[in-house]
Order: structure tokens, then sequence, then C-alpha cells
């Protein structure tokens, strides 16, 4: 997207060049937006004013646009991203026979007292007793009320099936599938779930309220938090594109998409492990130049985006 404004598009050009290759991701990620609505950009430009800095950036991005048009509570809202305003990357033809999957972070359900790790692990391994099953299934009739209303991140199980089969799953799905937000250590490990689902259930849905015009859509900028993580696919591609954080760096691309917020039931539960160390990668520019090449000859742009490396 090119801003129409002059001074957030100042700002723009600044931070481009910044020496925080974060900042620059975060710039870069707007800039190199290819489908989002004329519509939806102006109404986002149009409140977001003149920004001084990043910070006055992010206040308004988080805290006004993605709190009130992408995450506000409330079961009978509906996110702007499966809104007939973002018609540019909807995504239809998406088989209800496809399986999903998404990695959950367990840490409030598990710390409100709604399940224990070894309650889940004896669930996913079939050692629960009756008495048990009666209990997981409170879990996470408990935990679907405490999830919000949002667009769920999830990847085609069989895009990805060779890390989700492998015994170190929860780190490798982590590093392929983007998720940077999940820096665990020894000390502070992070209890995580594989949730494995039909899409099925995000068509239904959608099917359920006029006012969804898709039950999926591409990831963009405008759809969640500012993510140095996260990177926009090309036009013309049919879905986004996950930023691969393993280091040395894997050469593929992971379809990734969001989908309507759905209730789990206890058969989505696949598997249970624990993120304990951060993510693979140590140098964030080189992981996104790496992930920008790989775009371009996939989609065949040479002229998409921009490196980060070498700049001013």
């Amino acid at each position: 997207m090119t801003p129409t404004q002059a001074d957030f598009c100042h700002l723009l050009d600044t931070l481009v060049g910044s020496v925080s290759a974060r900042d620059a991701a975060i710039a870069d990620n707007y800039r190199f937006e290819e489908r989002v609505s004329e519509t939806r950009q102006a109404e986002y430009e149009a409140k977001l004013g003149a920004p001084n800095d990043i910070q006055d950036w992010r206040e308004y991005h988080d805290g006004d646009h993605v709190a009130n048009r992408i995450k506000a509570g409330g079961e009978q809202f509906i996110p702007e991203t499966f809104l007939e305003a973002n018609r540019p990357l909807l995504i239809d033809g998406v088989s209800g026979r496809e399986m999903l999957i998404r990695v959950e972070d367990l840490r409030f359900p598990i710390n409100n007292g709604l399940a224990t790790l070894d309650l889940l692990a004896d669930w996913v391994a079939g050692r629960t007793q009756p008495d048990q099953a009666k209990t997981l299934a409170t879990f996470i009739d408990g935990w679907n009320k405490s999830r919000a209303n949002w667009p769920m991140f999830s990847a085609f199980l069989g895009d990805v099936s060779d890390d989700a089969e492998h015994t170190d799953w929860p780190h490798r799905l982590r590093d392929r599938l983007g998720l940077d937000h999940y820096q665990g250590s020894a000390r502070q490990r992070i209890p995580v779930a594989l949730m494995r689902y039909p899409a099925k259930l995000a068509l239904d849905k959608a099917k359920k309220d006029a006012r969804i015009a898709a039950a999926f859509a591409l990831p963009c900028a405008l759809d969640g938090d500012f993510n140095p993580a996260f990177f926009p696919a090309p036009a013309g591609q049919r879905y986004g594109a996950a930023l691969n954080l393993a280091e040395p760096w894997q050469p593929t691309l992971s379809a990734e998409i969001l989908n309507l917020r759905i209730d789990y039931q206890p058969e989505h539960l696949w598997k249970i492990g624990e993120i304990v160390r951060p993510a693979g990668y140590r140098d964030l520019r080189r992981q996104r130049d790496q992930h920008l090449d790989l775009l371009r000859r996939e989609s065949g742009n040479r002229a998409y985006g921009e490196p980060l490396t070498g700049r001013p």
C-alpha cells in the first residue's frame, strides 16, 4: 500500500531505513501489501491521522484499529477480516474436508485451573478414564468461553504434516509457521496444544450469518497487532506464506490463512507439548530477505517488496 497522507508516508520512509530491523519490518509489511481494498485503506489512514513516530502509529493500530475492528469482544462481533470490505483478500473454494491445524497457547486455561497438562497429555495418549473425559469436556467448554472472537491463524495439515508428525513438533511448527511470540525457555516453558479440525466448521459458521462474506481470508498487515515475523504475500498468491524462523533456514513456503473463530471439541485436541527454547533465527533481516527471495521466485514477481539488507 502507498499511503495517501504525506505525514504517514514520511513516517514509513523514515522507518524503512531504521537501524531497528523490527521497526523496518513493520513499515515494510504495510508497504508490501498489494490487495487491501481502497476503502479499507482509506478508512484506516483517515482515522490514523498524522502519527509522529512508530509509537503513535502502534497506539492507533493495536489499540484502536485492531481492538475495535479485528478483536472486539462479543459473540455477535464479526471481524472486518471476513466482511465484504475485505473482498480482495477473501478466500473461496476451500473444501470442507480440508483439515486445518493451529498451535494454541495453553497458559491461560491451565493457569486458571481449567485443566492440568497431565490430564491433557493423558487424553491425547488415550489414557483418559471415564471421569476424566467429563473433566476434559468441561475444560474445552470453559476454554471456548474464554477465547475471544478473533480471526484464527491456521495452516493446512497436508502442507505441514512432516513437522506436525515429528516428535519435536512444538518447536518445528513454531518456527515453520512464524510464531515468534512463542519464545519459550527452560525457565519459562510454554504449554501448547496442536489443534486439528475440519474447514467445514468455519464454512458452516459463515452460512449462519449474512454479514459474513467468507469463512477464510489471506492474512494482511491490518488483521493483527504489529508483527515483524509476519510477511504479506504478493498479489496472485492463493494463500498467505508464513515466515519460516528456523535456523538454518528452510526454503519452503507454508500456506497460512485466517479462518472464522470456531468452538473446539475434545476430538480437536490432537497433541500436547511444551516450547522450551526460543525461535531458531538470529538475524531478522536475513530471515525476511530469504523469505522475500522465495516469494519472488514462487510468484514470478521479481519486483515484489524490497530486501532489508543493504539499506542506508
